[in-house]
């Protein structure tokens, strides 16, 4: 990709996204969604110039998704910002307005677009696609925050679809797409009920996935498989460093990830009961798995287990992975006896 494009549009969309916290009208909003997304569009033509097959695909599929869930916010929020908030008529377009938003950042049922994007980007692209690009949907659902039963049906499903479907990817794009729509669910589920609190979990995320987003295109890796050749280098201590992010953006208890997922879950559990908070930590605590199976083959290549790349079978070892998840599981409980 032209690195000088991207030096000088990953500025601007940084500055058009994070001037979104100053705004408070939908319309406002809706201008500098538009914006970044314009701004992002042209990152994703630089980057077809390179590969063409598969930055035609992620072009093409990206600015239909905008294109209509763009054009249903404009329209729902022209009606919302003029219209009596009562009226059948403006709860209707807020309904609509809801799809668009679940549309721009890829929330269950409207996630399939991620992946297939995520996949045939670079890794610097990924990364303003699963953070700068959600900053203005989640504010515009922060000023919403309607329709909660909704809401919180649609972030179990799209936390509990995002899990099953990273379990058996061996993709590391793949695997952080799915992960993103997990972490997007979760702030989600703090920007509707509790402002400050999204504001430390994202803020957090980005940090950790930053670290990791770096690491990944330093070295190049695309499948876990990749891993294997660094340590040809003798590179262990980066290897110790990548799996302790890894551990603390799935939210594994004592690393950072754990405590901003924590402290939402706390302060859920007075607004909204166990049985919801319960799903999400079973979930949470499955998504932990899928880190931890990267750990393991880190460890099989350390131990000379894996002496053949192709030989690794990704399937899971269920008996492993059901100690721990109830050890993980009773972690995150006890933090509430």
């Amino acid at each position: 990709m032209n690195m000088f494009m991207m030096f000088c549009l990953l500025p601007l969309i940084v500055l058009v996204s994070f001037i979104g916290f100053l705004l408070s009208s939908f319309l406002n909003l809706w201008l500098f969604l538009e914006i970044s997304g314009l701004l992002f569009l042209v990152m994703l033509m630089n980057f077809s110039k390179y590969n063409s097959l598969k930055g035609s695909v992620s072009v093409i599929i990206y600015y239909l998704v905008q294109v209509i869930s763009s054009s249903l916010l404009l329209i729902s929020v022209l009606y919302v910002e003029y219209l009596d908030i009562n009226s059948i008529l403006s709860i209707l377009m807020i309904f609509i307005m809801l799809i668009s938003l679940l549309m721009k950042l890829g929330i269950f049922p409207f996630h399939f677009w991620v992946p297939l994007i995520m996949k045939n980007l670079s890794w610097i692209l990924n990364y303003v696609l699963m953070t700068y690009m959600k900053i203005i949907p989640l504010i515009m659902m922060m000023n919403l925050r309607l329709l909660l039963d909704l809401m919180m049906v649609l972030i179990i499903m799209s936390s509990m679809v995002s899990v099953f479907m990273s379990m058996k990817q061996i993709s590391l794009k793949l695997i952080y797409s799915y992960s993103s729509i997990n972490h997007t669910s979760w702030m989600v589920m703090s920007v509707l009920f509790f402002k400050d609190l999204f504001y430390i979990y994202y803020f957090i995320y980005i940090l950790i996935l930053l670290m990791l987003i770096l690491f990944m295109e330093f070295y190049s890796l695309e499948y876990i498989t990749d891993f294997s050749y660094l340590f040809m280098y003798n590179l262990k201590m980066y290897m110790i460093y990548y799996v302790n992010l890894i551990l603390g953006m799935g939210g594994l208890p004592l690393f950072l990830g754990f405590i901003m997922k924590w402290m939402v879950i706390y302060s859920l559990i007075s607004v909204w009961g166990y049985i919801f908070i319960y799903f999400m930590i079973f979930f949470s605590v499955l998504m932990i798995w899928v880190y931890i199976r990267m750990g393991m083959y880190l460890l099989y290549i350390e131990m000379g287990v894996i002496k053949n790349l192709y030989i690794y079978d990704c399937s899971m070892n269920w008996k492993f992975m059901i100690v721990v998840i109830l050890v993980m599981f009773l972690s995150y409980l006890l933090m509430y006896l």
